[in-house]
């Protein structure tokens, strides 16, 4: 219990949220998309999103799944960055071993 409790303070953690931000603007960058385009097509307000990329805000999981649609990138690398993908990585080790 006490793993989960310090993985829910860093996610919670306002280095984590900075992390999170600068995936999400450069999945919208990457995609060749404006601020402004992006807010248009998710349906959020510019601002908000700025203040979502610049890690003083927290994105919604409902926006997130928008933003990983119109930017055509991994819902998981948004939010956990390569994590996911070291898990699964090993995770078949496991079971080639």
């Amino acid at each position: 219990m006490q793993d989960v409790r310090t993985k829910a303070a860093q996610i919670q953690s306002a280095t984590y949220r900075k992390q999170r931000a600068s995936r999400l603007e450069q999945a919208r960058i990457t995609k060749g998309l404006s601020l402004q385009e992006l807010a248009d097509l998710i349906g959020m307000d510019r601002k908000t999103l700025s203040k979502v990329e610049q890690g003083e805000s927290n994105v919604k999981a409902k926006d997130l799944e928008l933003i990983a649609l119109f930017t055509e990138q991994d819902i998981q690398w948004l939010m956990f960055g390569d994590v996911h993908k070291l898990r699964e990585s090993a995770i078949k080790d496991d079971y080639h071993e």
